[in-house]
């Protein structure tokens, strides 16, 4: 929670983050179709890998007795671990379970935990769509690790999960390296069986609402790996999926900014200097082109996102943000009534 105004440990730096800050809200806005948007009961994937959830992060008691790890038991706890890196998320879970011992050696593992701690939605879907049977966790824990979108260079707030990659929510819908298309609808536009397309590209299922148990594959992997035409028209697949960008959305989760050096996860912040001036101009615009096409360099400015460092620096340029620093008396006065709904809203509302 922000500082109240005037307090007296606050810095100026906070200072300047709480008057002339915002948090966005929007990068969420029509992203319910996301592999684990909300919080869901694990579903019957992660029952057949693990037989109680908490087991996979918990660590053993530190008393009872310790069985031997195998052929393993020659090997230190270092070498143990880096065999653990090569393995898939579902085979390592099931090594976690296969022992005490086992346990030991891997609760301490640095990118396991970040992983499972931290970007805990990123772990569930995972499991839930099958994909634990090829990603491993120093994947997940490298895109974890980036702040920016691996095609465009800005904020990245989600995880294309098959390729483990960060992203941005406008480059995961409209990028081509993104595109999802149905198993089924793949193999009948390639005039090949479904049996052998399932074997060259690594497919994973749909766990939401009416699509349950969908096969879904990357269309560029599959192009890639079955030499195919990259216009290969799927058709509109089932129910009409292969038209919808959102179908992306199956392949996708959140994922939290993590600072690796601190292992904490970090926030990054809009400004309220821009926003004030991108609803400016859009109360005085009465046409009905998209806002983003009327304004584009004030749109961009606004629904930018910095990390703090980031953004200290874009205050001192900022004429917009300086005017509210200085309406705020450097933080000591309330400016709510500067703030546009924009702002109040976190850039879900106009």
């Amino acid at each position: 929670m922000a500082p109240s105004e005037g307090q007296p440990s606050e810095s100026k730096d906070d200072r300047i983050i709480r008057v002339a800050a915002y948090r966005r809200q929007d990068q969420y806005v029509n992203m319910e179709r996301l592999a684990n948007f909300v919080n869901q009961p694990p579903g019957p994937i992660l029952r057949k890998i693990v037989n109680v959830p908490a087991a996979i992060t918990s660590s053993p008691l530190s008393s009872g007795p310790v069985g031997p790890l195998g052929i393993l038991h020659c090997f230190p706890p270092e070498i143990i671990l880096e065999i653990c890196k090569h393995m898939d998320v579902s085979s390592f879970l099931k090594f976690r379970q296969a022992c005490r011992s086992s346990r030991m050696t891997t609760s301490d593992w640095h990118e396991f935990q970040g992983v499972v701690q931290n970007a805990t939605d990123c772990f569930i879907s995972v499991v839930r769509t099958g994909i634990a049977t090829w990603i491993t966790f120093p994947q997940l824990y490298r895109a974890m690790c980036l702040v920016y979108c691996e095609r465009c260079l800005t904020i990245g707030n989600f995880i294309y999960l098959p390729t483990a990659t960060r992203c941005c929510k406008r480059c995961l819908l409209i990028d081509p390296e993104f595109r999802i298309v149905t198993l089924n609808s793949f193999a009948r536009a390639a005039r090949l069986n479904v049996r052998n397309v399932s074997r060259a590209v690594n497919g994973f299922q749909c766990v939401k609402g009416d699509y349950r148990q969908l096969n879904l594959i990357n269309f560029a992997e599959a192009t890639k790996a079955l030499g195919t035409a990259q216009n290969l028209d799927t058709g509109r697949g089932f129910g009409g999926l292969n038209q919808n960008p959102y179908i992306r959305l199956m392949a996708a989760s959140p994922l939290p900014l993590f600072d690796h050096k601190t292992r904490t996860t970090v926030e990054a912040f809009s400004c309220k200097g821009c926003g004030r001036q991108f609803s400016s101009a859009v109360a005085s615009y009465h046409g009905r082109t998209a806002l983003h096409i009327v304004f584009p360099v004030l749109f961009r400015e606004a629904s930018r996102e910095h990390l703090r460092s980031d953004f200290l620096c874009h205050f001192r340029s900022c004429a917009p943000a300086i005017q509210l620093w200085e309406a705020s008396k450097e933080g000591s006065l309330s400016i709510a009534q500067l703030e546009t709904e924009y702002i109040t809203s976190g850039g879900r509302r106009i």
